[in-house]
């Protein structure tokens, strides 16, 4: 039985309307539900992988999906990387969210530097620092600086090939 246009509306608006006790109930249903929602996932994932017709169906769906839902996707995304990196950043400056050397405390000029240094390299063989640090448990060794900091540290140890090298350097003559 399909639903009219008027239940459809009606059910839009509730949907708005309880955003949180939705999701929360979504949130306790998978939790309660996590090993039979894979094996239900994994079986999916079989028969389309066993299958060149339906992989390439699936694939077909899926761009399209993308293709129409870019921006909703990028947004998600932007918005689940601002999450992690405030919990990472909360994380390493013990709750107050501020720059170690100054105090600066605007999260869009937040950072976390290796504190022995080497973090390019570092950065260089993950492919995402912070999720990284927090699936290893949040190891020790980082810090939260401003961008400002971060930069007269990586001058003044000589961690950096770039510009501020130049600039150290003419301070000298």
């Amino acid at each position: 039985m399909k639903a009219t246009e008027k239940e459809k509306a009606a059910f839009r608006r509730y949907a708005q309307d309880n955003k949180e006790q939705i999701r929360e109930y979504h949130k306790k249903y998978y939790q309660a539900n996590k090993g039979k929602l894979r094996k239900q996932q994994k079986a999916r994932y079989d028969i389309i992988k066993d299958n060149p017709d339906r992989k390439l169906r699936e694939y077909k769906r899926r761009r399209q999906w993308w293709e129409e839902n870019k921006e909703l996707h990028r947004g998600i995304a932007r918005t689940a990387w601002h999450k992690l990196k405030k919990e990472v950043l909360i994380y390493y400056s013990n709750r107050e969210m501020r720059c170690a050397k100054c105090g600066f405390a605007d999260i869009r000029a937040l950072s976390l530097d290796h504190i022995g240094g080497g973090g390019c390299e570092h950065r260089r063989q993950i492919k995402n620092f912070y999720s990284w640090l927090r699936k290893n448990g949040y190891p020790r060794g980082y810090q939260v600086l401003c961008m400002n900091c971060q930069f007269i540290k990586r001058a003044e140890n000589n961690e950096c090939k770039g510009p501020s090298r130049l600039i150290k350097e003419m301070d000298d003559d």
